[in-house]
């Protein structure tokens, strides 16, 4: 139901003083309340229940967002991780195949092209694991 409303009226008070209430031809005070039309209250309550459902939806559509984003996150920084490891390990094997071209080439059992082109691997190799590393830090940002 409405709430109650406290009315007052004042007639016939002169102009020049409305502020002298013994001269005001009629004061009325008292309470009003509406009363609403019949189906009103139950369409209200409906639209209500309306509201509150389409709310409850709102929320668990953004906690399932929510739960999406962080398992999404969650396995890019973990994605992320195991490739640097493995690109760790990479670098690594990279670094003796460069070591050993290089003695294979002072022996005379490989080519300058082949230690050249160990040494490119190796440099990609740290390329790749820039952007590795890039890409973990964006993750755990996020």
């Amino acid at each position: 139901m409405p709430d109650l409303e406290a009315k007052y009226e004042q007639w016939g008070v002169p102009l020049a003083r409305p502020y002298a209430l013994d001269e005001a031809g009629t004061i009325m005070v008292g309470l009003r309340q509406t009363f609403p039309a019949p189906g009103v209250l139950g369409a209200r309550s409906r639209a209500a229940g309306g509201d509150a459902g389409m709310l409850a939806e709102v929320q668990r559509a953004r906690q399932q967002d929510i739960r999406v984003r962080v398992k999404r996150v969650f396995y890019d920084y973990y994605r992320s991780y195991h490739e640097y490891r493995i690109h760790l390990e990479h670098v690594s094997l990279e670094s003796h195949i460069v070591e050993l071209a290089r003695q294979n080439y002072q022996v005379g059992r490989a080519t300058q092209q082949d230690v050249l082109r160990a040494v490119v691997d190796l440099s990609r190799l740290h390329n790749d694991l820039a952007d590795i590393v890039q890409q973990m830090e964006s993750s755990r940002r996020n």
